[in-house]
C-alpha cells in the first residue's frame, strides 16, 4: 500500500451559476496526471484537484499544509481546460491509500478469519454505505452475496513483487 497526501482545492468563479450542478457535471480528466472536479453546492466555488499528484507519506510525515506548486499546477490547468473556473481561494490536504492496482480490499485477513479488513483505495468515503453492508455481511454471515474475488488480498497486486502499480482508472 502506498499513501499519497493529496490536495483539493476550491475555486471562486466571477460567474457561480455557470457552474451550478445542473449546468456543469461532476468531472474527471482522464489523462496522465489526471484531475477532477465538482460544480458548485452549497457554496459559490468550484472544488478540484490532480488525482495522484501528491506525494508519497507517512502519518507521521505528512504536512497537513497547503502545497503552493500543487496549487499553481491545478490553477495552471484550470486556466487552461476550463477558463472563467476563477482564482483558488483555499486549499486543503487529505491522505489516500493506494493499492498497487487501486482497487478495493474487502476480505478476511489470511490466518484470521475474524478480521476482515475493508480499504477504499483512494475512494472509501465515496463508498462508505456499500463498504459498511459488504463487512457487516461478512462479520455477521461470514460472506457477501456478491463477488468479491477481485477484491481479495491474495491477488497479484498485493502479493506479486514485480507487480506495477498503475493508479490510472
Amino acid at each position: 500500500m502506498t499513501v499519497t497526501e493529496e490536495q483539493v482545492t476550491y475555486f471562486t468563479p466571477p460567474r457561480p451559476t455557470e457552474f451550478g450542478p445542473d449546468m456543469f457535471p461532476v468531472w474527471i480528466w482522464m489523462d496522465e496526471p489526471s484531475y477532477y472536479g465538482f460544480p458548485t453546492y452549497g457554496e459559490a466555488t468550484i472544488k478540484a484537484a490532480q488525482d495522484c499528484g501528491g506525494p508519497t507519506v507517512t502519518g507521521d510525515d505528512r504536512s497537513g499544509a497547503p502545497d503552493a506548486t500543487m496549487q499553481e499546477r491545478l490553477s495552471a490547468f484550470m486556466g487552461h481546460v476550463l477558463p472563467g473556473s476563477g482564482r483558488p481561494t483555499r486549499s486543503k490536504r487529505c491522505l489516500y491509500t493506494l493499492t498497487p492496482d487501486r482497487d478495493f480490499v474487502v476480505d478476511r485477513l489470511p490466518g484470521h478469519p475474524s478480521i476482515t479488513v475493508g480499504l477504499g483505495a483512494a475512494h472509501g468515503f465515496k463508498f462508505a454505505a456499500l463498504f459498511g453492508r459488504l463487512l457487516a455481511d461478512m462479520a455477521v454471515d461470514g460472506e457477501s452475496p456478491y463477488d468479491l474475488s477481485a477484491f481479495r488480498l491474495d491477488r497479484p497486486a498485493l502479493t506479486d513483487p514485480s507487480y506495477v502499480a498503475n493508479w490510472m482508472v
